[in-house]
């Protein structure tokens, strides 16, 4: 939960920075937080399989970022481009309030899990 409101948190403080310096350390740290919710998505995927599948489920897990990287940013500049609505800032908000919302959403998640047990 920490880390993918850091991540959220950190992409609001780029939107909202005007410091070239600020808005570095601020995209610096979004890193951190990526390679953090990356990592534990493939701790996650390893609980989710059976052991005979934990390393088709690891290889899955880690070329979903590369693949999606390669083709969403293109694919989502060219729909932005056509659209021609969002500017860099209005982007960033976005991707920031669906990592929070994604938070409340996991949170809300673990309860349930939690309180079924």
């Amino acid at each position: 939960m920490i880390v993918t409101l850091g991540f959220g948190i950190t992409n609001f403080m780029t939107a909202y920075f005007l410091s070239i310096i600020l808005i570095l350390i601020a995209r610096f740290l979004a890193g951190v937080f990526a390679g953090l919710l990356w990592l534990m998505i493939v701790g996650y995927a390893t609980k989710m399989v059976r052991d005979e599948k934990k390393d088709r489920a690891t290889i899955i897990v880690i070329l979903d970022v590369p693949i999606a990287l390669s083709i969403g940013i293109p694919l989502g500049t060219s729909i932005g481009q056509l659209i021609g609505c969002l500017t860099i800032r209005e982007t960033i908000h976005s991707h920031a309030l669906f990592f929070c919302i994604l938070n409340l959403y996991i949170h809300s998640t673990k309860e349930n899990i939690d309180n079924n047990r």
